[in-house]
């Protein structure tokens, strides 16, 4: 009896190891809490000021062309026509070897009073630009054809959405990024597929 309840355990658990595993494309940091239009462009403008956040991320250090990403953004809130909205701008720069990630957008949000706390929604129009430096390429085969020697370059617009509920002492969200899946080409037989991103995300706060 003890091991058929072990092999339907081990079934359960196999049926739901995912069949396919992808790495997301989005640089991810630590104090994601303080970068919530990040990923969230219903974020912007959800303070009663100009909100301005700077990071920059290392890992690897000491390897030759370590990762490192830098992220800063700007959002405020402002009135028009008796309603309450938001605007931001983010720009993030990602570098992992010979690639090169950049993403610049520019973010609205609208918010209206609901219940006791306030609902956002917003959407962000972005433009993703990659580039490759194959002219730094060191390998052992050079007659490998899979291997680009050039210098490539491709972009692509990028859309976002997102909802945030907001109250004094807490919030929740949810956001999708790359919602339309871009396909950014580098030369003639290169391209980058980006998959849409999900996010969700709450919090509270504990006054101590």
């Amino acid at each position: 009896m003890k091991s058929n309840r072990i092999v339907i355990i081990i079934l359960i658990a196999m049926a739901l190891v995912p069949l396919k595993v992808r790495a997301q494309y989005d640089a991810h940091f630590s104090h994601y809490f303080d970068m919530q239009t990040s990923f969230n462009p219903a974020a912007a403008g959800k303070f009663d000021k100009l909100n301005i956040n700077a990071a920059y991320a290392m890992s690897m250090v000491g390897y030759t062309r370590s990762p490192h990403t830098a992220y800063i953004s700007a959002d405020m809130p402002f009135n028009a026509l008796n309603t309450r909205n938001g605007v931001g701008v983010c720009f993030m720069n990602d570098q992992l070897g010979l690639f090169s990630h950049q993403q610049i957008s520019a973010q609205y949000s609208y918010q209206k009073k609901f219940a006791e706390g306030i609902l956002s929604i917003g959407i962000q129009l972005g433009l993703l630009n990659e580039s490759y430096k194959g002219s730094k390429l060191d390998v052992e085969d050079t007659n490998d054809q899979a291997l680009s020697k050039s210098d490539l370059k491709g972009n692509s617009t990028d859309f976002a959405f997102g909802l945030q509920y907001l109250q004094d002492e807490w919030y929740v969200g949810v956001s999708a990024q790359h919602i339309t899946s871009p396909t950014i080409t580098l030369g003639e037989t290169n391209e980058i597929n980006i998959s849409p991103t999900l996010y969700a995300t709450g919090g509270y706060n504990f006054k101590l």
